[in-house]
């Protein structure tokens, strides 16, 4: 009898762990985002393609939250003040990743949102800036901004860290990041109105990249973009980038770089 009664107590025990565990896994299961100007506070997934008149695409309502667009597209209107991406309240350590944000005011805003980490995002047509971000250790990879009315990309932040991106025919920068000891590396920027690739800061790291007939795409002619053009001290190595076409005869900013 014993015996049985530790049977079953134990049994019992493993019930309720396997009950735990399935709670505690629905409970880890992402949102599904299927309406424009959806506040996401935990973990979430785009479930389609969103039509967003006069609204935001997805606003940012909590730190350390994933919001995966599953490839799926994000359209806008080009209303004023409506985002493609809102995180206006700086939510740090969030990711964004998978998908695209077409004709908003501005594709993506972050405002002191630090460690912010955008992954395998496209930004078209917007009236400003592809992406627009504001906050510290900003990650970009695999991402492109073309067809936007300001830069493809700006990140105004200590330690930005940029890779295997690119932006085309903005009207603006290619590529702007303002802060020290940023990275831009094995990136593209081909096309764009004014540089293709500018970094205003110390010790920033610019190599491996393409910049290619900047200045004069866009339907911009005659405005003196660089393919590259770094203000403040260059840290190595040197000469790993290439720069051609650009409007600017001398390409490159320290010349150095190219």
């Amino acid at each position: 009898m014993q015996m049985k009664l530790c049977g079953v107590m134990l049994l019992a025990v493993l019930a309720a762990v396997v009950s735990t565990a399935a709670s505690a896994g629905q409970a880890r299961a992402p949102t599904p985002i299927s309406a424009c100007g959806q506040v996401v506070r935990q973990s979430a997934v785009l479930t389609r393609d969103l039509q967003c008149r006069r609204l935001p695409g997805v606003v940012v309502g909590a730190p350390g939250v994933t919001i995966d667009l599953k490839g799926f597209t994000i359209h806008g209107d080009r209303s004023p003040g409506r985002y493609g991406i809102d995180d206006l309240y700086g939510y740090d350590r969030v990711t964004i990743e998978n998908g695209t944000l077409r004709n908003f005011d501005y594709g993506l805003v972050g405002f002191a949102a630090d460690r912010l980490v955008v992954s395998g995002l496209h930004a078209s047509g917007s009236v400003g800036d592809g992406l627009f971000v504001v906050g510290a250790a900003v990650r970009v990879r695999a991402s492109t901004a073309s067809g936007n009315g300001g830069d493809g990309l700006y990140v105004l932040g200590a330690s930005a860290d940029v890779r295997s991106s690119g932006a085309s025919e903005n009207l603006g920068n290619g590529i702007y990041v303002s802060g020290s000891s940023a990275a831009i590396r094995s990136s593209i920027a081909f096309g764009n109105a004014h540089h293709g690739i500018a970094v205003s800061g110390d010790a920033a790291v610019v190599e491996g990249n393409l910049a290619e007939a900047n200045g004069v795409g866009a339907g911009a002619s005659g405005v003196g973009g660089l393919g590259l053009d770094v203000f403040g001290y260059t840290t190595g190595p040197m000469g790993t980038n290439v720069a051609r076409g650009n409007d600017d005869s001398a390409e490159c900013r320290p010349a150095a770089l190219c």
